[in-house]
């Protein structure tokens, strides 16, 4: 017979479910095209975990929905990149995850504003 570990979330709920809040609250309240999907908690053994939308926690892979990802892992970034349908040739971001700013040293909203976001990279 297994038991649920008991949570305690790192942060109040938010008032606003759409906006995302990390785990340090480092980010903030940023808005704009950011989704709340997924909220991290420690279990009273000091373990992270990740909860849903509805509160339910995922300790196992075949809890989590992986058609629809909801989180990126620490040390991965996600850029998402459209080719211009035009021919021009130019790349602009379509999706940047939120832990753009430890890893490129921008904030996920500066990528969007990147005419040419791979010549940023070099």
């Amino acid at each position: 017979m297994s038991r649920s570990p008991s949570l305690k979330p790192d942060q109040p709920p938010s008032a606003d479910a759409d906006l995302i809040k990390s785990a340090a609250g480092s980010l903030g309240d940023i808005g704009g095209p950011f989704k709340h999907r997924f909220k991290h908690v420690a279990t009273e053994g000091g373990h992270a975990v990740i909860t849903g939308r509805d509160g339910d926690t995922l300790q196992r892979c075949e809890d989590e929905p992986i058609h629809i990802p909801g989180a990126i892992q620490g040390f991965g970034l996600l850029v998402a990149l459209q080719e211009d349908p035009g021919g021009s040739g130019s790349l602009p971001v379509r999706i940047v995850s939120e832990n753009a700013k430890r890893i490129l040293g921008r904030s996920p909203q500066k990528p969007f504003a990147l005419e040419e976001f791979l010549r940023h990279l070099i």
